[in-house]
């Protein structure tokens, strides 16, 4: 399985749970949101989006007799923005954290083993509109190859 292999498995995941037409995501090197089959412009109009990264890390080689592995890790982040202002409501925040750890935490996705999500609370941001919640999500994958 290739980094991009590994990318595109956690990305169909999450865009196959996660409901899009109300709280649009925008991924890594991408300029604009995805809001269901469609794009959404500008963030900075939305009442709610988040963000999803995939980071790959760190690799680790192992020998087991005549078999080499290297296990792959890395991290999925999920950051949930909900605007601020006179409709804000306080648990919705959480709500979108949670329904991104549920998506991802404990999964097998392909070779891919996520383990347990961290939430952290972010608040509001350098004067930003919009309250954060940050969703950490460990994974590794193992890869074997013969002699």
């Amino acid at each position: 399985m290739s980094l991009m292999a590994e990318r595109t498995g956690i990305v169909t995941k999450f865009m196959s749970a996660w409901n899009s037409d109300k709280t649009p995501v925008k991924f890594d090197g991408m300029s604009k949101l995805v809001k269901g089959k469609g794009e959404a412009a500008d963030e900075t109009k939305l009442d709610e989006w988040c963000h999803l990264s995939v980071m790959p890390s760190d690799a680790v080689r192992g020998d087991i007799s005549d078999v080499k592995m290297v296990r792959y890790t890395g991290n999925i982040i999920v950051n949930v923005f909900v605007k601020l202002g006179t409709k804000f409501d306080p648990d919705r925040p959480l709500e979108l954290a949670t329904n991104a750890l549920e998506i991802l935490q404990l999964s097998e996705i392909g070779d891919v083993i996520t383990r347990s999500a961290v939430v952290t609370n972010m608040g509001q941001r350098d004067g930003s509109s919009f309250y954060q919640m940050s969703v950490r999500v460990p994974y590794y994958r193992d890869q074997y190859f013969t002699k």
